[in-house]
Protein backbone atom coordinates (compact mmCIF):
# COMPACT_ATOMS: atom_id res chain seq x y z
CA UNK A 1 0.00 0.00 0.00
CA UNK A 2 1.12 3.53 -0.69
CA UNK A 3 0.89 4.69 2.90
CA UNK A 4 2.13 1.69 4.86
CA UNK A 5 5.42 3.26 5.88
CA UNK A 6 3.62 6.18 7.53
CA UNK A 7 1.84 3.81 9.90
CA UNK A 8 3.21 3.42 13.41
CA UNK A 9 3.69 -0.33 13.12
CA UNK A 10 6.13 0.07 10.23
CA UNK A 11 7.66 3.50 10.76
CA UNK A 12 8.80 2.41 14.20
CA UNK A 13 10.69 -0.55 12.72
CA UNK A 14 12.54 1.32 9.97
CA UNK A 15 15.31 2.50 12.26
CA UNK A 16 16.46 -1.09 12.71
CA UNK A 17 17.41 -1.37 9.02
CA UNK A 18 21.08 -0.64 8.47
CA UNK A 19 21.62 1.32 5.30
CA UNK A 20 24.46 -0.88 4.07
CA UNK A 21 22.75 -4.20 4.81
CA UNK A 22 21.91 -6.17 1.70
CA UNK A 23 19.19 -8.79 1.46
CA UNK A 24 20.22 -12.42 1.86
CA UNK A 25 19.83 -15.00 -0.89
CA UNK A 26 16.46 -16.81 -0.74
CA UNK A 27 18.28 -20.14 -0.97
CA UNK A 28 19.41 -19.64 2.63
CA UNK A 29 15.87 -20.53 3.75
CA UNK A 30 13.68 -23.56 3.10
CA UNK A 31 10.13 -23.35 1.79
CA UNK A 32 8.31 -23.62 5.12
CA UNK A 33 4.71 -24.86 5.30
CA UNK A 34 3.18 -22.91 2.41
CA UNK A 35 -0.21 -24.23 1.29
CA UNK A 36 0.18 -22.97 -2.28
CA UNK A 37 3.57 -24.65 -2.75
CA UNK A 38 2.67 -27.94 -1.07
CA UNK A 39 -0.64 -28.34 -2.90
CA UNK A 40 0.69 -27.69 -6.39
CA UNK A 41 4.05 -29.02 -7.63
CA UNK A 42 5.16 -27.58 -10.98
CA UNK A 43 4.96 -30.50 -13.42
CA UNK A 44 7.96 -29.59 -15.59
CA UNK A 45 10.32 -28.65 -12.77
CA UNK A 46 12.24 -31.95 -12.74
CA UNK A 47 12.91 -31.52 -16.45
CA UNK A 48 14.25 -28.03 -15.77
CA UNK A 49 16.52 -29.32 -13.01
CA UNK A 50 18.44 -31.38 -15.56
CA UNK A 51 19.08 -28.40 -17.85
CA UNK A 52 22.67 -27.23 -18.01
CA UNK A 53 23.44 -23.56 -17.62
CA UNK A 54 24.17 -22.23 -21.12
CA UNK A 55 27.38 -20.31 -21.71
CA UNK A 56 25.57 -17.36 -23.28
CA UNK A 57 22.13 -15.88 -23.86
CA UNK A 58 20.53 -12.77 -25.23
CA UNK A 59 18.57 -12.22 -22.02
CA UNK A 60 18.88 -13.52 -18.46
CA UNK A 61 15.91 -13.25 -16.09
CA UNK A 62 16.63 -13.55 -12.36
CA UNK A 63 13.51 -14.70 -10.53
CA UNK A 64 10.61 -16.98 -11.49
CA UNK A 65 7.68 -15.30 -9.74
CA UNK A 66 5.00 -13.24 -11.43
CA UNK A 67 7.46 -10.50 -12.50
CA UNK A 68 9.95 -12.88 -14.10
CA UNK A 69 7.15 -14.90 -15.68
CA UNK A 70 5.48 -11.81 -17.12
CA UNK A 71 8.85 -10.69 -18.51
CA UNK A 72 9.30 -14.06 -20.22
CA UNK A 73 5.76 -13.93 -21.61
CA UNK A 74 6.19 -10.43 -23.03
CA UNK A 75 9.53 -11.47 -24.57
CA UNK A 76 7.87 -14.48 -26.19
CA UNK A 77 5.26 -12.18 -27.69
CA UNK A 78 7.86 -9.74 -28.97
CA UNK A 79 10.67 -11.97 -30.23
CA UNK A 80 10.29 -15.73 -29.61
CA UNK A 81 13.61 -16.61 -31.24
CA UNK A 82 15.63 -14.91 -28.49
CA UNK A 83 17.85 -17.07 -26.31
CA UNK A 84 16.58 -16.54 -22.76
CA UNK A 85 17.65 -18.17 -19.49
CA UNK A 86 15.67 -17.82 -16.24
CA UNK A 87 17.34 -18.45 -12.88
CA UNK A 88 15.63 -19.24 -9.57
CA UNK A 89 17.36 -19.63 -6.20
CA UNK A 90 14.89 -22.27 -5.01
CA UNK A 91 12.11 -24.17 -6.78
CA UNK A 92 10.01 -22.35 -9.35
CA UNK A 93 7.78 -19.62 -7.90
CA UNK A 94 8.56 -19.98 -4.20
CA UNK A 95 9.04 -16.29 -3.42
CA UNK A 96 6.24 -13.85 -2.63
CA UNK A 97 4.18 -14.86 -5.70
CA UNK A 98 4.10 -18.47 -4.54
CA UNK A 99 2.96 -17.41 -1.07
CA UNK A 100 0.52 -14.50 -1.41
CA UNK A 101 -3.26 -14.36 -1.21
CA UNK A 102 -4.01 -14.43 -4.93
CA UNK A 103 -6.03 -11.19 -4.99
CA UNK A 104 -6.35 -9.53 -8.40
CA UNK A 105 -7.03 -5.91 -7.38
CA UNK A 106 -9.38 -3.68 -5.39
CA UNK A 107 -11.45 -0.52 -5.91
CA UNK A 108 -8.95 1.82 -7.52
CA UNK A 109 -9.74 5.16 -5.88
CA UNK A 110 -8.28 4.42 -2.43
CA UNK A 111 -5.55 6.79 -1.18
CA UNK A 112 -5.57 8.81 -4.42
CA UNK A 113 -5.55 12.12 -2.52
CA UNK A 114 -2.49 11.05 -0.54
CA UNK A 115 -0.76 9.98 -3.77
CA UNK A 116 -1.62 13.28 -5.45
CA UNK A 117 -0.11 15.26 -2.57
CA UNK A 118 3.23 13.50 -3.13
CA UNK A 119 3.37 12.73 -6.86
CA UNK A 120 0.92 15.20 -8.40
CA UNK A 121 -2.54 14.65 -9.81
CA UNK A 122 -1.53 13.16 -13.15
CA UNK A 123 0.74 10.49 -11.69
CA UNK A 124 -1.75 9.69 -8.94
CA UNK A 125 -4.32 8.93 -11.65
CA UNK A 126 -1.77 6.83 -13.55
CA UNK A 127 -0.96 4.81 -10.43
CA UNK A 128 -4.56 4.07 -9.67
CA UNK A 129 -5.64 3.33 -13.23
CA UNK A 130 -2.62 1.10 -13.77
CA UNK A 131 -4.01 -1.47 -11.34
CA UNK A 132 -7.00 -1.98 -13.63
CA UNK A 133 -4.81 -2.03 -16.73
CA UNK A 134 -2.66 -4.67 -15.02
CA UNK A 135 -5.81 -6.68 -14.25
CA UNK A 136 -6.97 -6.43 -17.86
CA UNK A 137 -3.55 -7.52 -19.15
CA UNK A 138 -3.62 -10.57 -16.88
CA UNK A 139 -7.19 -11.50 -17.77
CA UNK A 140 -6.42 -11.11 -21.47
CA UNK A 141 -3.46 -13.47 -21.07
CA UNK A 142 -5.57 -15.97 -19.13
CA UNK A 143 -8.28 -15.86 -21.79
CA UNK A 144 -5.87 -16.19 -24.72
CA UNK A 145 -4.21 -19.23 -23.12
CA UNK A 146 -7.53 -20.73 -22.04
CA UNK A 147 -6.32 -21.35 -18.50
CA UNK A 148 -9.03 -19.75 -16.34
CA UNK A 149 -10.31 -23.01 -14.88
CA UNK A 150 -6.81 -24.44 -14.66
CA UNK A 151 -5.61 -21.61 -12.39
CA UNK A 152 -8.81 -21.50 -10.27
CA UNK A 153 -9.80 -18.03 -11.47
CA UNK A 154 -12.78 -16.78 -9.43
CA UNK A 155 -14.19 -13.46 -10.63
CA UNK A 156 -16.58 -12.86 -7.76
CA UNK A 157 -15.49 -9.27 -7.14
CA UNK A 158 -13.31 -7.83 -4.39
CA UNK A 159 -14.56 -5.76 -1.48
CA UNK A 160 -12.61 -3.71 1.05
CA UNK A 161 -14.83 -3.50 4.14
CA UNK A 162 -14.34 -0.33 6.14
CA UNK A 163 -13.14 -0.67 9.72
CA UNK A 164 -14.43 2.74 10.79
CA UNK A 165 -16.63 5.63 9.76
CA UNK A 166 -13.46 7.64 9.16
CA UNK A 167 -12.20 5.09 6.64
CA UNK A 168 -15.51 5.19 4.77
CA UNK A 169 -15.50 8.99 4.72
CA UNK A 170 -11.91 9.02 3.46
CA UNK A 171 -12.80 6.66 0.63
CA UNK A 172 -15.79 8.81 -0.32
CA UNK A 173 -13.48 11.83 -0.47
CA UNK A 174 -11.09 9.82 -2.67
CA UNK A 175 -14.00 8.93 -4.97
CA UNK A 176 -15.05 12.58 -5.20
CA UNK A 177 -11.46 13.68 -5.84
CA UNK A 178 -11.01 11.11 -8.61
CA UNK A 179 -14.22 12.36 -10.27
CA UNK A 180 -12.98 15.96 -10.07
CA UNK A 181 -9.85 14.86 -11.94
CA UNK A 182 -11.99 13.27 -14.64
CA UNK A 183 -10.78 9.76 -13.82
CA UNK A 184 -13.16 7.02 -15.00
CA UNK A 185 -13.78 4.71 -12.04
CA UNK A 186 -15.08 1.17 -11.60
CA UNK A 187 -14.94 0.96 -7.80
CA UNK A 188 -18.09 1.86 -5.91
CA UNK A 189 -19.41 2.09 -2.38
CA UNK A 190 -21.62 -0.62 -0.90
CA UNK A 191 -23.93 -0.13 2.05
CA UNK A 192 -23.96 -2.41 5.08
CA UNK A 193 -26.83 -4.49 3.65
CA UNK A 194 -25.26 -4.71 0.19
CA UNK A 195 -21.96 -5.86 1.69
CA UNK A 196 -23.69 -8.56 3.74
CA UNK A 197 -25.72 -9.73 0.76
CA UNK A 198 -22.64 -10.17 -1.44
CA UNK A 199 -20.17 -11.55 1.08
CA UNK A 200 -22.24 -13.02 3.98
CA UNK A 201 -20.19 -11.34 6.68
CA UNK A 202 -21.49 -10.34 10.12
CA UNK A 203 -23.59 -7.18 10.52
CA UNK A 204 -21.03 -5.80 12.95
CA UNK A 205 -18.17 -6.22 10.47
CA UNK A 206 -20.15 -4.58 7.64
CA UNK A 207 -21.68 -1.70 9.60
CA UNK A 208 -19.69 0.98 7.74
CA UNK A 209 -20.11 -0.62 4.31
CA UNK A 210 -17.33 -1.31 1.83
CA UNK A 211 -15.56 -0.35 -1.39
CA UNK A 212 -16.39 -2.86 -4.12
CA UNK A 213 -14.78 -3.71 -7.46
CA UNK A 214 -16.93 -6.05 -9.54
CA UNK A 215 -14.39 -7.25 -12.13
CA UNK A 216 -11.92 -8.72 -9.68
CA UNK A 217 -11.49 -11.77 -7.48
CA UNK A 218 -8.77 -14.33 -6.93
CA UNK A 219 -6.67 -17.02 -8.55
CA UNK A 220 -3.96 -19.56 -7.66
CA UNK A 221 -0.77 -17.54 -8.27
CA UNK A 222 1.58 -20.50 -8.59
CA UNK A 223 -0.73 -22.21 -11.07
CA UNK A 224 -0.79 -19.00 -13.13
CA UNK A 225 3.00 -18.87 -13.22
CA UNK A 226 3.27 -22.55 -14.19
CA UNK A 227 0.69 -22.25 -16.97
CA UNK A 228 2.30 -19.14 -18.46
CA UNK A 229 5.82 -20.58 -18.27
CA UNK A 230 4.55 -23.73 -19.96
CA UNK A 231 3.27 -21.57 -22.82
CA UNK A 232 6.57 -19.66 -23.03
CA UNK A 233 8.54 -22.93 -23.14
CA UNK A 234 6.36 -24.12 -26.02
CA UNK A 235 6.79 -20.90 -28.03
CA UNK A 236 10.44 -20.09 -27.31
CA UNK A 237 12.74 -22.93 -28.40
CA UNK A 238 15.74 -21.28 -26.73
CA UNK A 239 14.12 -20.60 -23.34
CA UNK A 240 15.48 -22.45 -20.32
CA UNK A 241 14.60 -22.39 -16.61
CA UNK A 242 17.16 -23.21 -13.92
CA UNK A 243 15.70 -23.90 -10.46
CA UNK A 244 17.99 -24.24 -7.44
CA UNK A 245 20.51 -22.04 -9.24
CA UNK A 246 20.98 -18.85 -7.24
CA UNK A 247 22.79 -16.03 -9.00
CA UNK A 248 25.73 -14.86 -6.90
CA UNK A 249 26.73 -11.76 -8.87
CA UNK A 250 26.18 -9.77 -12.06
CA UNK A 251 29.36 -8.25 -13.44
CA UNK A 252 29.88 -5.94 -16.37
CA UNK A 253 32.20 -7.51 -18.93
CA UNK A 254 34.95 -5.65 -20.73
CA UNK A 255 34.07 -7.19 -24.08
CA UNK A 256 31.13 -6.22 -26.27
CA UNK A 257 29.00 -8.29 -28.61
CA UNK A 258 28.20 -7.47 -32.19
CA UNK A 259 26.36 -4.18 -32.34
CA UNK A 260 28.43 -2.77 -29.52
CA UNK A 261 26.10 -3.87 -26.72
CA UNK A 262 27.51 -4.21 -23.25
CA UNK A 263 27.97 -7.73 -21.96
CA UNK A 264 27.32 -9.05 -18.47
CA UNK A 265 28.68 -12.09 -16.70
CA UNK A 266 26.04 -13.71 -14.50
CA UNK A 267 27.73 -16.00 -11.98
CA UNK A 268 26.02 -19.05 -10.47
CA UNK A 269 27.19 -22.11 -8.57
CA UNK A 270 26.50 -24.20 -11.67
CA UNK A 271 28.49 -22.07 -14.09
CA UNK A 272 28.68 -18.57 -15.54
CA UNK A 273 26.60 -17.19 -18.39
CA UNK A 274 27.21 -14.16 -20.60
CA UNK A 275 24.25 -12.02 -21.70
CA UNK A 276 23.45 -8.69 -23.33
CA UNK A 277 20.46 -7.98 -21.09
CA UNK A 278 19.90 -8.84 -17.42
CA UNK A 279 16.42 -8.54 -15.91
CA UNK A 280 16.11 -8.45 -12.12
CA UNK A 281 12.73 -9.80 -10.94
CA UNK A 282 13.79 -10.40 -7.34
CA UNK A 283 11.55 -7.92 -5.49
CA UNK A 284 12.37 -7.96 -1.73
CA UNK A 285 15.71 -9.67 -2.36
CA UNK A 286 16.82 -7.17 -5.03
CA UNK A 287 19.65 -5.64 -2.97
CA UNK A 288 21.42 -9.01 -2.84
CA UNK A 289 22.56 -8.40 -6.42
CA UNK A 290 21.94 -4.62 -6.61
CA UNK A 291 23.86 -2.99 -3.73
CA UNK A 292 22.49 0.49 -4.45
CA UNK A 293 19.05 -0.76 -3.35
CA UNK A 294 20.28 -1.59 0.17
CA UNK A 295 18.70 -0.14 3.30
CA UNK A 296 15.46 1.72 3.89
CA UNK A 297 16.13 4.12 0.99
CA UNK A 298 16.07 1.22 -1.47
CA UNK A 299 13.94 -1.93 -1.50
CA UNK A 300 13.57 -3.68 1.83
CA UNK A 301 11.77 -6.80 2.95
CA UNK A 302 8.66 -6.91 5.11
CA UNK A 303 7.67 -10.39 6.20
CA UNK A 304 3.96 -11.23 6.23
CA UNK A 305 2.17 -14.27 7.60
CA UNK A 306 -0.60 -16.29 5.97
CA UNK A 307 -2.62 -19.27 7.09
CA UNK A 308 -4.95 -21.78 5.43
CA UNK A 309 -7.87 -22.46 7.76
CA UNK A 310 -10.64 -24.95 7.08
CA UNK A 311 -14.23 -23.63 7.44
CA UNK A 312 -17.12 -25.53 8.96
CA UNK A 313 -18.72 -28.20 6.78
CA UNK A 314 -22.04 -28.59 8.62
CA UNK A 315 -23.83 -25.76 6.81
CA UNK A 316 -25.50 -26.72 3.52
CA UNK A 317 -25.07 -25.26 1.07
CA UNK A 318 -21.74 -23.89 2.29
CA UNK A 319 -21.20 -20.13 2.25
CA UNK A 320 -18.54 -20.04 -0.47
CA UNK A 321 -16.48 -16.86 -0.79
CA UNK A 322 -15.97 -16.44 -4.54
CA UNK A 323 -14.07 -13.18 -4.55
CA UNK A 324 -11.52 -11.32 -2.48
CA UNK A 325 -12.23 -9.70 0.85
CA UNK A 326 -10.32 -7.17 2.92
CA UNK A 327 -11.12 -5.35 6.15
CA UNK A 328 -9.87 -2.23 7.93
CA UNK A 329 -7.64 -0.74 5.18
CA UNK A 330 -7.12 -4.30 3.94
CA UNK A 331 -5.23 -5.04 7.17
CA UNK A 332 -7.17 -8.33 7.26
CA UNK A 333 -7.44 -10.04 3.89
CA UNK A 334 -8.70 -13.40 2.68
CA UNK A 335 -9.86 -15.53 -0.22
CA UNK A 336 -11.32 -19.03 -0.23
CA UNK A 337 -10.34 -22.05 -2.23
CA UNK A 338 -13.11 -23.57 -4.38
CA UNK A 339 -15.56 -26.24 -3.16
CA UNK A 340 -15.62 -24.98 0.44
CA UNK A 341 -11.87 -25.34 0.64
CA UNK A 342 -9.71 -23.53 3.17
CA UNK A 343 -9.70 -19.77 3.57
CA UNK A 344 -6.33 -18.18 2.85
CA UNK A 345 -6.10 -15.46 5.50
CA UNK A 346 -3.51 -12.90 6.53
CA UNK A 347 -3.37 -10.13 9.11
CA UNK A 348 -0.87 -7.30 8.66
CA UNK A 349 -0.71 -6.71 12.40
CA UNK A 350 2.09 -9.29 12.72
CA UNK A 351 4.28 -8.10 9.82
CA UNK A 352 7.94 -7.45 10.46
CA UNK A 353 10.31 -5.10 8.62
CA UNK A 354 13.75 -6.41 7.66
CA UNK A 355 13.02 -10.11 8.25
CA UNK A 356 13.75 -12.27 5.20
CA UNK A 357 13.48 -15.76 6.69
CA UNK A 358 10.30 -17.07 5.08
CA UNK A 359 10.80 -20.53 6.57
CA UNK A 360 9.60 -19.36 10.02
CA UNK A 361 6.25 -17.95 11.10
CA UNK A 362 5.74 -14.69 12.97
CA UNK A 363 2.66 -15.09 15.12
CA UNK A 364 2.70 -15.88 18.83
CA UNK A 365 -0.18 -17.31 20.86
CA UNK A 366 -1.76 -13.88 21.43
CA UNK A 367 -1.80 -12.88 17.76
CA UNK A 368 -3.03 -16.33 16.75
CA UNK A 369 -5.90 -15.92 19.18
CA UNK A 370 -6.77 -12.53 17.65
CA UNK A 371 -6.75 -13.98 14.14
CA UNK A 372 -8.96 -16.91 15.11
CA UNK A 373 -11.40 -14.65 16.96
CA UNK A 374 -11.60 -12.30 13.98
CA UNK A 375 -12.63 -15.18 11.71
CA UNK A 376 -15.23 -16.41 14.21
CA UNK A 377 -16.90 -13.02 14.67
CA UNK A 378 -16.56 -11.79 11.09
CA UNK A 379 -17.67 -14.90 9.19
CA UNK A 380 -20.07 -16.74 11.51
CA UNK A 381 -21.56 -18.77 8.64
CA UNK A 382 -18.11 -20.17 7.90
CA UNK A 383 -16.54 -20.46 11.34
CA UNK A 384 -18.27 -21.34 14.61
CA UNK A 385 -15.03 -21.85 16.51
CA UNK A 386 -11.47 -21.80 15.21
CA UNK A 387 -8.92 -23.88 17.06
CA UNK A 388 -5.40 -23.37 15.75
CA UNK A 389 -4.27 -26.98 16.07
CA UNK A 390 -7.51 -28.43 14.70
CA UNK A 391 -8.49 -26.08 11.88
CA UNK A 392 -5.33 -24.39 10.58
CA UNK A 393 -4.03 -26.62 7.77
CA UNK A 394 -0.91 -24.58 7.03
CA UNK A 395 0.78 -21.44 8.31
CA UNK A 396 3.61 -19.77 6.43
CA UNK A 397 5.31 -16.48 5.70
CA UNK A 398 6.38 -14.53 2.62
CA UNK A 399 8.56 -11.48 2.14
CA UNK A 400 7.17 -8.40 0.40
CA UNK A 401 9.46 -5.83 -1.23
CA UNK A 402 8.63 -2.33 -0.01
CA UNK A 403 9.91 1.16 -0.74
CA UNK A 404 9.56 4.24 1.45
CA UNK A 405 7.21 6.11 -0.86
CA UNK A 406 5.26 3.10 -2.14
CA UNK A 407 6.49 3.25 -5.74
CA UNK A 408 7.73 0.26 -7.70
CA UNK A 409 11.25 0.52 -9.16
CA UNK A 410 11.03 -0.09 -12.90
CA UNK A 411 14.02 0.65 -15.10
CA UNK A 412 17.78 0.46 -14.61
CA UNK A 413 19.51 0.02 -11.25
CA UNK A 414 22.34 2.17 -12.60
CA UNK A 415 22.19 4.43 -15.65
CA UNK A 416 25.80 3.52 -16.43
CA UNK A 417 24.83 -0.15 -16.89
CA UNK A 418 22.69 0.19 -19.98
CA UNK A 419 21.75 -3.49 -20.39
CA UNK A 420 20.69 -4.17 -16.81
CA UNK A 421 17.02 -3.69 -15.88
CA UNK A 422 14.73 -4.29 -12.91
CA UNK A 423 11.10 -4.49 -11.85
CA UNK A 424 11.13 -4.69 -8.04
CA UNK A 425 9.69 -3.12 -4.88
CA UNK A 426 6.00 -3.70 -5.51
CA UNK A 427 4.87 -2.86 -1.96
CA UNK A 428 2.63 -5.84 -1.31
CA UNK A 429 0.70 -5.13 -4.52
CA UNK A 430 2.61 -7.38 -6.88
CA UNK A 431 -0.48 -9.09 -8.27
CA UNK A 432 -1.86 -5.65 -9.08
CA UNK A 433 1.30 -4.19 -10.64
CA UNK A 434 3.73 -6.78 -11.99
CA UNK A 435 2.19 -7.64 -15.35
CA UNK A 436 2.08 -3.99 -16.40
CA UNK A 437 5.51 -3.19 -14.94
CA UNK A 438 7.02 -6.16 -16.77
CA UNK A 439 5.45 -4.99 -20.04
CA UNK A 440 7.17 -1.61 -19.70
CA UNK A 441 10.56 -2.97 -18.71
CA UNK A 442 10.50 -5.47 -21.59
CA UNK A 443 9.50 -2.71 -24.00
CA UNK A 444 12.55 -0.73 -22.88
CA UNK A 445 14.87 -3.76 -22.92
CA UNK A 446 13.80 -4.71 -26.46
CA UNK A 447 14.30 -1.13 -27.61
CA UNK A 448 17.82 -1.31 -26.15
CA UNK A 449 18.57 -4.63 -27.89
CA UNK A 450 17.26 -3.47 -31.25
CA UNK A 451 18.29 0.19 -31.31
CA UNK A 452 20.83 1.61 -33.73
CA UNK A 453 21.79 5.10 -34.88
CA UNK A 454 18.48 5.51 -36.71
CA UNK A 455 16.31 4.56 -33.73
CA UNK A 456 14.02 7.10 -32.12
CA UNK A 457 14.41 7.63 -28.36
CA UNK A 458 12.35 5.31 -26.16
CA UNK A 459 9.37 6.69 -24.25
CA UNK A 460 7.34 4.98 -21.56
CA UNK A 461 3.64 4.48 -22.30
CA UNK A 462 1.58 7.51 -21.34
CA UNK A 463 -0.42 5.42 -18.86
CA UNK A 464 2.63 4.34 -16.84
CA UNK A 465 3.47 6.29 -13.64
CA UNK A 466 6.52 8.53 -14.04
CA UNK A 467 7.35 7.97 -10.37
CA UNK A 468 7.95 4.27 -11.05
CA UNK A 469 10.59 4.90 -13.73
CA UNK A 470 14.24 4.67 -12.69
CA UNK A 471 17.18 5.69 -14.90
CA UNK A 472 15.35 5.23 -18.22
Amino acid sequence: MAVWMSMDQFSGQLGAIKQDTRAPCPSEFDEGDCYWIKEFPVSFEDECLSSKVPSDADVVIIGSGISGTAMAYHLANRQPDLKVAMFEARVICTGATGRNGGHLCRAEQYDIRALASVFGNDDAVRMRQMTLRNRDMMLETIKSLGIGEQIDLQLGGTTAIFGSEEERDDFQKDVDFAKELGMPCEGRLLSQDETIEKFKVSRELAKYGSAYLELSGSLYPRKLVAAVLKDVRARMPNFSIHPYTPVTSVEKSEGARGGGKEQYIIKTGKGDIRASVVLHATNAYASKLIPCLSGSEGVFGVKAEVMAVQPRDDVLPPNQLRGGLGYDKFWHWLVQRPDNGPFIYGWSGVEKVGDYDDSKILSDSNSRKKMCEWLETSLPDNFSTVQWDDHVKNCWTGVQGLTLNGTSYVGRPDKERSGEFMSVGHNGEGMGRCWACAFVVIDKAMHYLEEDESSTPWKAPEWFPNAFLKNI
